[in-house]
């Protein structure tokens, strides 16, 4: 999976050719990743504004092999697609979470757009339990680069209980057992999630699972990533990596937006 240190290195290479190329940005800034027919209108648009009648004509087979893949492509997951190319020598193409304005140029490879949007867009957890087991997914760029899995807790449900005088009701004694039970559960996952992440950098972190554990969960977390928590989800735990980075994309993209000041404390 690529990281942020593979993508500084092609990105490197392209701005070490002298060859002029074609660079081109796309994307939306809305939450949602753009349709591929929007990128399509996009790309056509910057062709007529930005390139000129030369421009346009010299580098003709490097515009249609853009159209092509963004026909193929363009309606991925992705906000923003840069796309550099000068056939048949160059041809990269990244795909990112965040906004990056649109743009096209033909001369040097302009890069600074991206290396700009790395420093400001992080790397977030995702941690997800409930009474039996707990996930933990380190994602960087919109790509899980880490899944780990804890299990082991499974902790006993409420039951019923059968009072002296015979009426039906919830033991004392049977919830205080389930309650000391499901404390170390989460406490054994909070003490592992720290170990986990004590190397690492996490500038944000979304807590999930089932409902009536997320409180819970959030303040036996260390403190440190209890102040990085920026939202919580309800899902179960059978849920793929796909699913979690739909429903945890939008989050980061929503914070990526967020100002300085707003952003958690580290």
């Amino acid at each position: 999976m690529e990281t942020v240190i593979s993508i500084k290195s092609r990105l490197d290479d392209l701005a070490a050719r002298r060859e002029p190329l074609v660079s081109v940005y796309l994307g939306h800034e809305g939450l949602q990743p753009p349709k591929g027919g929007i990128l399509m209108t996009q790309f056509n648009s910057l062709i007529h504004s930005q390139l000129t009648k030369a421009e346009r004509s010299d580098r003709q087979s490097e515009l249609r092999k853009i159209e092509e893949y963004l026909g193929r492509h363009g309606g991925g997951t992705a906000r923003s697609y840069a796309i550099f190319a000068d056939l048949p020598a160059v041809w990269e193409v990244f795909e990112f979470e965040f906004f990056l304005p649109p743009l096209i140029t033909v001369g040097r490879a302009d890069v600074e757009p991206i290396l700009h949007a790395l420093e400001s867009h992080s790397k977030y957890l995702v941690l997800l339990a409930d009474r039996e087991k707990a996930l933990v997914f380190n994602i960087e760029l919109g790509v899980i680069t880490e899944r780990s899995e804890l299990t082991g807790g499974d902790v006993p449900q409420m039951v019923k209980a059968i009072r002296h005088d015979g009426i039906v009701g919830k033991d004392d004694k049977i919830a205080r057992h389930i309650e000391d039970h499901l404390h170390r559960h989460l406490q054994i996952i909070a003490e592992t999630v720290g170990k986990l992440t004590r190397t690492k950098e996490i500038n944000f972190v979304i807590i999930g699972g089932h409902k009536e554990l997320l409180r819970k969960l959030k303040h036996h977390l260390p403190p440190d990533l209890q102040r990085k928590i920026v939202a919580e989800i309800v899902t179960a735990l059978d849920i793929s990596p796909a699913e979690v980075l739909h429903k945890t994309k939008p989050i980061a993209a929503e914070v990526h937006r967020w100002p300085v000041n707003k952003l958690p404390s580290v």
